[in-house]
């Protein structure tokens, strides 16, 4: 399960990170993905060959922060939703161990969509420099994660 922060529109900026069986399958991978076209594969993998691929193990740490850094803002959000305390500033205990459990959900859910992938490649995208991209990159297979940096 891929884990995405909700759509911003005022993001000024996405990471990815995509997970391959191996470094060497990423081009073949990338050629069975729908949402993006040829042209897009190419420029995926040419970003991704950019930033270079590595284990799990150096970027684990890094996912942990986006992910955490994320988490207040989603909880905050699914909170106001589900409980309909938009006047709260969230400040209680209840909210804490809300947001506790709701990053621990979210890492969970991350750690399941690495299984099987070998090799990852951390991207990044400005909204305006190819918003159509940007957006398909989140129902892409080889995404584990997404995240929109504020």
């Amino acid at each position: 399960m891929k884990i995405r922060s909700d759509f911003v529109t005022n993001s000024s900026s996405s990471s990815f990170i995509l997970g391959f069986t191996s470094e060497e399958a990423a081009e073949k991978e990338l050629a069975l993905e729908t949402a993006i076209t040829d042209e897009e594969k190419k420029t995926v993998l040419f970003d991704c060959k950019r930033s270079g691929f590595v284990p799990f193990t150096e970027i684990e740490e890094e996912a942990r922060e986006l992910i955490e850094s994320d988490a207040y803002h989603d909880a905050y959000y699914v909170w106001c939703e589900q409980y309909d305390k938009y006047a709260e500033r969230c400040d209680s205990p209840e909210f804490a161990q809300f947001e506790k459990d709701f990053y621990a959900k979210k890492y969970e859910e991350f750690k399941k969509s690495v299984e099987g992938k070998e090799v990852f490649s951390i991207i990044s995208y400005d909204d305006h420099c190819n918003y159509r991209l940007e957006s398909a990159l989140y129902h892409l297979e080889c995404t584990v994660l997404a995240i929109n940096c504020h």
